[in-house]
């Protein structure tokens, strides 16, 4: 799970499953959501979950109707397929289906959903990845569904001059 400011800065919670040190998430969650404190700035703040399979998924979800819960979840998918296998377990085709059932989840729980794809500049496995898997994997999140799109780069991979790809790419219609 992460925190997201009003300037969009992110400090990550994730799933215990492969980050045991984060088990309490949910108890940090309620602390954060109730402390007297804090509570005056959540306005400002969107609290989201990186979930990254369902496990972490319902974990979000049953925190939210606890009234604990993330604003949103993110669903994460990889470009790479070696990248998504490392992260996830899953294969792309895998992920796809389960996030499918996730969305439906999220969305008749009443929780955002941003669909995140990640490692459309390169893959710190594979190296460079094709920018048209991106602009489909984007397209495919929209028809799903999901309420928000970011484009993810975890590994600082893009020189200034590799951002304007997505921008400019020919399969890309900014108009939509």
């Amino acid at each position: 799970m992460s925190t997201r400011d009003s300037n969009g800065s992110r400090s990550p919670i994730c799933q215990s499953s492969r980050l045991p040190q984060f088990a309490d998430a949910e108890e940090l969650l309620k602390q954060i959501r109730t402390h007297r404190a804090l509570t005056p700035f959540l306005t400002d703040v969107e609290i989201s979950a990186v979930t990254i399979n369902q496990k972490a998924v319902d974990r979000a979800l049953t925190a939210f109707r606890q009234g604990a819960g993330p604003d949103r979840i993110l669903l994460v998918i990889s470009v790479s397929d070696a990248y998504q296998q490392a992260n996830t377990g899953m294969t792309i085709q895998e992920y796809w289906k389960m996030a499918e059932k996730c969305i439906q989840d999220a969305k008749s729980s009443g929780i955002r959903v941003c669909g995140v794809i990640n490692g459309i500049w390169g893959c710190p496995k594979t190296g460079r990845t094709d920018m048209q898997k991106a602009v489909d994997f984007t397209r495919r999140w929209l028809e799903m569904g999901v309420d928000e799109i970011e484009h993810a780069d975890h590994d600082g991979r893009p020189h200034r001059t590799g951002f304007m790809p997505i921008f400019c790419h020919p399969g890309c219609d900014a108009g939509t």
